[in-house]
């Protein structure tokens, strides 16, 4: 089995500096360097996070059989209709069941392909699968960042770009701020420390856009 990308995304980036200005209240061009940078940041932060891959590219999938009428696709949503060649022909008796899900259905089934043979023992059997599916497809969405020629406005799910937003806001909140002192006190200027931590990167994302995140509404 096996996943490649064969036409990448033109962009990563899970909002633009427009948005991210707008939010900030920044009407200058004073922070365009600096939103260059933090934007596929954090952009690349929540992809880690959810581990998963929103952009639209073009992908080639090696698959084995599942032996089911159902066979899922790694990434999604599926855009379009795949291309599907098993066993050097093609097919297309098959239906795009789940685009979000990324699942394919097909009446006679996905036969899954196995070579068995005795263990050394004698005992047992030892059987192994054979990729014979290559499916070629589109998945993904159009980002803020990017519009693809399928369509012309964002198909990116709103509380994936909120999260992005949400993480930018709290890095611009903490520039140039010592990320060990905690608390201080105004009047007769106090400070408090914590103790150093793993997650004290000063890039780690807020509690806010993990949970918008992990609400995963689409």
């Amino acid at each position: 089995m096996g996943l490649s990308v064969t036409t990448a995304a033109a962009s990563t980036d899970l909002t633009t500096s427009e948005r991210v200005k707008l939010e900030l209240g920044i009407s200058t061009m004073e922070k365009n360097e600096w939103l260059k940078m933090v934007i596929p940041a954090a952009s690349a932060a929540i992809e880690d996070y959810a581990n998963n891959f929103w952009a639209y590219q073009t992908y080639e999938e090696v698959l084995s059989g599942s032996g089911s009428t159902r066979l899922m696709l790694a990434r999604t949503p599926i855009v379009g209709t795949p291309t599907i060649v098993i066993d050097s022909v093609e097919v297309t008796d098959f239906n795009v069941e789940d685009r979000e899900a990324g699942v394919l259905f097909r009446t006679q089934g996905w036969i899954r392909q196995v070579s068995y043979w005795p263990s050394i023992s004698r005992d047992s059997t030892v059987w192994d699968d054979h990729p014979n599916i290559y499916v070629t497809y589109d998945a993904g969405y159009n980002l803020p960042s990017f519009k693809t020629p399928i369509a012309g406005a964002s198909t990116l799910p709103a509380n994936i770009e909120r999260a992005c937003i949400v993480t930018i806001q709290s890095w611009y909140r903490l520039k140039g701020r010592d990320p060990n002192v905690s608390w201080k006190q105004v009047g007769d200027l106090a400070l408090g420390y914590r103790k150093p931590s793993g997650d004290d990167s000063g890039v780690e994302l807020p509690p806010e856009a993990r949970a918008l995140i992990s609400r995963r509404i689409y």
